[in-house]
């Protein structure tokens, strides 16, 4: 018997994309969809002390939603991709993991 795959954890259509981020909050509609399988965005700190706060609060937001964000730091940004390995594309969840991520800005 195979694994059922719940309708949170679909792949997305392009049509369901585009829906997501029509009805998005304003935060996760500035992030980017690349290739229609990844949400994608950077986001710019004032020192690199910032870019480490920041680091460390979505490492625990990540093991907290059981989620793994691709991240590429320098001194003073962080440029997050996210999307679902199992389904090699987007989901629900990507876009909710996103909101979550973008509210940590407010804490750095």
């Amino acid at each position: 018997m195979g694994l059922k795959v719940r309708s949170r954890t679909k792949r997305l259509s392009y049509g369901a994309l585009c829906d997501a981020m029509r009805t998005a909050p304003d935060n996760v509609a500035a992030w980017r969809i690349v290739d229609d399988r990844r949400l994608q965005k950077q986001f710019g700190f004032p020192n690199t002390q910032a870019v480490y706060e920041f680091m460390q609060r979505l490492s625990r937001l990540s093991a907290l939603e059981q989620r793994t964000p691709h991240t590429v730091l320098d001194a003073v940004s962080v440029e997050i991709s996210l999307w679902t390995q199992e389904v090699d594309g987007l989901t629900h969840q990507d876009f909710e993991f996103a909101a979550k991520v973008d509210e940590l800005i407010w804490r750095v």
